[in-house]
């Protein structure tokens, strides 16, 4: 869900660009989120239960399986990277310039026209995600697909 515009407000009005939070499961790869009135980004990176029928025969508490994420925070960027429940890769990098970043991860942590949000980059796709209750609902847009569905309150602008 999107910050609440008293929080992004703060935020933009105090120089913060990016939050990183976990505690907050996100599936199979690190959550995001865009508050494009605000040129804020929160990456939650939570991804305790990204496998629930993963085999916990040696760790009884393992929710992950498979899926490992990596976030990798720099002045200009920040890069997520990582796998997939099922083994696929995935990956890709946010910069603070959002102008500067590529079609897919320029459509990452909008909202689209069906409730989903844009998640991951697959293989130069993009993954989106919608969640109804604790079911998860994955599909894989093209980036032209993608803008079409866009909700317009997280409509791309030519400063972002």
């Amino acid at each position: 869900a999107p910050l609440d515009k008293d929080v992004a407000d703060y935020l933009a009005q105090n120089g913060v660009r990016r939050v990183f939070t976990g505690h907050q499961p996100q599936g199979q790869s690190p959550g995001i989120v865009r508050c494009p009135d605000y040129n804020v980004v929160v990456v939650a990176a939570d991804t305790t239960f990204s496998d629930m029928t993963s085999d916990n025969t040696n760790n009884p508490s393992d929710k992950r399986g498979a899926a490992v994420s990596t976030v990798t925070v720099q002045r200009s960027k920040t890069t997520v990277h990582g796998v997939l429940s099922n083994g696929t890769p995935h990956g890709f990098v946010i910069h603070v310039d959002w102008a500067e970043d590529s079609d897919a991860a320029a459509l990452l942590g909008r909202r689209f026209s069906d409730g989903s949000w844009g998640k991951t980059v697959i293989d130069g796709s993009l993954q989106t995600c919608r969640g109804e209750g604790w079911t998860l609902h994955y599909a894989i847009l093209s980036c032209d697909l993608a803008r079409s569905m866009l909700d317009p309150a997280f409509a791309l602008s030519a400063t972002y």
